[in-house]
């Protein structure tokens, strides 16, 4: 027979795993079981029907997610684009530059 633990049945059944572990003491189960015990396929079909679960399942592992199933990452929130800045003239090449004090001229007192 195979086996599955507690908290992938849980998940499976969509309880917490306390709550499988709590019904499985009460159908009696053997030993001190945690989430992680594995148990047998009589008591997970026991756990399946008592919750209502699908009993076909309990032979198939869950499907996994394939790279082309896995969710896509969500796209960049909308930003807007920057104002575009007025532009500054350039400078005139004809306008005269600042007044440069005369070369070679030193003023002696």
């Amino acid at each position: 027979m195979s086996k599955i633990r507690v908290n992938e049945l849980a998940r499976q059944l969509e309880v917490k795993s306390k709550e499988v572990l709590d019904k499985l003491a009460e159908f009696g189960a053997p030993g001190k079981l945690s989430h992680s015990s594995s148990i047998e396929d009589d008591m997970v079909d026991r756990l399946r029907r008592y919750y209502g679960g699908d009993l076909s399942a309990a032979h198939e592992p869950p499907p996994r997610p394939t790279t082309s199933e896995a969710p896509e990452a969500p796209a960049p929130s909308p930003v807007a684009a920057p104002t575009p800045q007025a532009e500054k003239p350039a400078p005139d090449a004809a306008a005269p530059a600042a007044p440069a004090a005369a070369a070679g001229t030193v003023e002696k007192d």
